[in-house]
């Protein structure tokens, strides 16, 4: 059962932002100017954000963008919970910090997003037949020294979610790392 049904009676397309470990203040001193620059051009509908925010400011940050569904990082003393179920124009989301408090293999969902690793990652699973998505946005900071930070976007449409992974090199530049289209009907 999910919990939460974001946007129930949108049409069109709805566009969210998958984000995580942002660290603030002791990996990062604050969110790069340039994430939080994409945040607002891109308008998001909702924002799904995989935890270890590390303070309140960081998440007060985010609602001031786009409602936000956050799942509780171990570096989060917040009153988050440790597991979200979200669906957004059918197209179910479980939310976690690390994949392994996915309790996996699970066939009830159809995007498993996931942090801890700060590692941008996004790959399908089969599971009894069903593909499932497993995506990490990577760090919103790039909490690890020489990483550059990230953050995933995902247009959901009835049929079709289009995900796009972005790393942000240089200051005023992002570049798409991966790309990808999941078809509902293949749900």
């Amino acid at each position: 059962m999910f919990c939460v049904k974001i946007l129930e009676g949108a049409v069109g397309m709805i566009r969210v932002i998958a984000v995580g470990d942002f660290h603030v203040p002791w990996r990062a001193q604050s969110v790069p100017g340039r994430v939080l620059s994409f945040l607002a051009e891109f308008a998001p509908d909702l924002i799904l954000c995989t935890g270890d925010l590390g303070c309140r400011e960081v998440l007060d940050l985010l609602w001031k963008l786009a409602p936000v569904v956050c799942v509780r990082g171990e570096v989060d003393w917040l009153d988050l919970p440790s597991l979200e179920r979200v669906e957004v124009l059918g197209v179910r989301f479980l939310l976690v910090h690390s994949v392994r408090d996915a309790c996996l293999p699970r066939k009830d969902v159809d995007v498993i997003l996931f942090g801890h690793t700060h590692v941008p990652y996004v790959r399908t699973t089969v599971v009894e037949n069903k593909p499932v998505l497993l995506l990490n946005p990577g760090s919103a900071t790039g909490a690890v020294p020489g990483s550059a930070p990230s953050l995933t976007v995902l247009s959901v449409e009835r049929e079709v979610v289009e995900i796009e992974l972005y790393e942000f090199l240089l200051e005023s530049s992002a570049r798409v790392l991966r790309r990808c289209y999941l078809k509902e009907t293949s749900w």
